[in-house]
């Protein structure tokens, strides 16, 4: 049967002009060194697969092209980038943008695909048969219709890079046209190599990467929440998954029956519209944290840590919590040695899932800086959760939280995203701040779980 080739439609041209706004490029802030961006760069990199992996194309699209933008546009901004040290690295992401590049094109024409495939049956009544795929022709088509957005990039792409090295290969033009899925994982999978060899570090500044891990601990604590400890014998704020209001855009959305046999089965539509997946936390994590915490918290010095885990079949799963170096005073926590936090999660295939930390004297909410803080998380990954452990706020001694996104009323991680200011400062009055931050509905705590976290604590290493 002979291909067609997808035309950008006003449905096409809007959907990606809604999926366009979920890009933030991440602004470079010389006080980091380079390698912080790199490893950020391998961080992005991580999730793409992933989420090609469960074919979230539009996920993956959004992942992709802010890699990009991380590559192209902020680290060559950075004053370490056109270092002796660092042009090995800066050249190696460079060659690995080009094969981002293919897996962005490949899965834009398979979101077109699809867009398109969902329309013309919906409106014909019958099924699509298999999985989304491009012949070869319309493959070839799609190539030579190469997006405006796109062509920007390889703008960027050909200004930047350091060697006239030619961009990887991620077909067999011998071998049957495999699906644009795989196509897209193939492209990705080209430069797939242990983080120390893909980002080998030169002699630098920086010589972390020779150290080895610290051993991780499967710490059971005596309950500090359930003993009439640190905190009430009850949870008071998540005992239930928070059930979000009927126009939230936090609801869970769970799988519907299949259709009755004998009917056809349609695939549904992309959708532009994020529904954010569930962040599955256990029980055990407060407890562990709190204790951890326990002499800082009666000295009245805060504590933070990260919130790392993986995606399984659609869910995420917080299952290590990292104890970073930090400085810390009684209202602040700074976190230090990021790079070596990068290559723990490195090392254990793990992703970035939010933050967690005490108010030892405060009550239970997200501070300036803190709306800050979770502006990072929360742009890199909008699942992201902000936890609080406040032991003297009788209210609410915990809470979950995330910046708001309702753009048709309060939308905190724009207004964070374009705050210049630093350090503690108010952004509008006290009523209206506390509207920049929510209670993380898509946050399910299991409070019965007898899965430990793994902790791992750097402070000394």
């Amino acid at each position: 049967m002979a291909s067609t080739t997808h035309h950008e439609t006003p449905e096409v041209e809007q959907f990606f002009a809604n999926l366009n706004r979920n890009v933030t490029e991440i602004a470079c802030d010389n006080s980091k060194r380079l390698e912080f961006y790199i490893n950020l760069a391998a961080q992005l990199k991580r999730q793409a697969e992933t989420f090609l992996q469960t074919e979230d194309l539009a996920r993956s699209y959004v992942i992709v092209k802010r890699y990009l933008f991380l590559v192209l546009r902020t680290i060559p901004k950075h004053n370490g980038y056109s270092l002796p040290q660092y042009r090995e690295q800066v050249s190696q992401i460079k060659q690995d943008a080009s094969s981002m590049l293919a897996v962005l094109e490949r899965t834009r024409s398979a979101l077109v695909q699809q867009l398109s495939e969902t329309t013309e049956n919906q409106q014909e009544g019958v099924a699509p048969s298999g999985a989304a795929s491009l012949s070869s022709a319309a493959s070839e088509d799609s190539q030579k219709d190469i997006s405006k957005d796109t062509k920007e990039i390889q703008k960027s792409l050909s200004s930047t890079v350091l060697s006239p090295t030619s961009p990887q290969k991620v077909t067999n033009a011998s071998a049957p046209p495999p699906s644009v899925h795989a196509n897209a994982k193939s492209s990705l999978s080209t430069a797939q190599q242990p983080f120390s060899q893909l980002y080998s570090r030169s002699p630098g500044p920086s010589t972390t990467h020779t150290r080895e891990l610290p051993p991780s601990h499967q710490n059971s604590y005596p309950s500090l929440i359930n003993n009439g400890g640190v905190y009430p014998a009850k949870p008071v704020l998540m005992m239930q998954p928070i059930q979000p209001a009927s126009n939230s855009t936090l609801s869970h959305t769970h799988p519907s029956a299949p259709p009755p046999k004998g009917l056809p089965q349609l695939r549904s539509k992309p959708s532009s519209e994020f529904t954010l997946q569930k962040v599955n936390v256990p029980g055990s994590l407060l407890d562990t944290f709190a204790a951890l915490a326990k002499d800082n918290t009666a000295n009245n010095i805060e504590t933070c840590g990260i919130l790392s885990g993986v995606l399984h079949k659609g869910e995420f799963y917080i299952s290590t919590l990292l104890i970073p170096k930090q400085h810390a005073t009684s209202d602040t926590c700074d976190t230090m040695d990021e790079i070596e936090l990068f290559e723990v999660q490195e090392a254990k295939g793990l992703m970035t899932l939010g933050w967690i930390h005490t108010h030892p004297s405060q009550t239970c909410f997200l501070s300036s800086v803190d709306l800050h803080t979770q502006c990072g998380y929360q742009t890199m990954l909008p699942e992201a959760v902000a936890i609080v452990i406040a032991p003297t706020d009788t209210d609410k001694p915990y809470g979950f939280f995330r910046l708001t996104t309702d753009s048709n009323q309060v939308d905190g991680l724009h207004m964070i995203q374009s705050c210049p200011a630093t350090g503690f400062h108010q952004h509008g009055t006290p009523e209206s701040a506390r509207h920049l931050f929510e209670d993380a509905a898509h946050v399910v705590v299991d409070w019965t779980s007898s899965r430990e976290v793994e902790l791992v604590d750097l402070r000394h290493t």
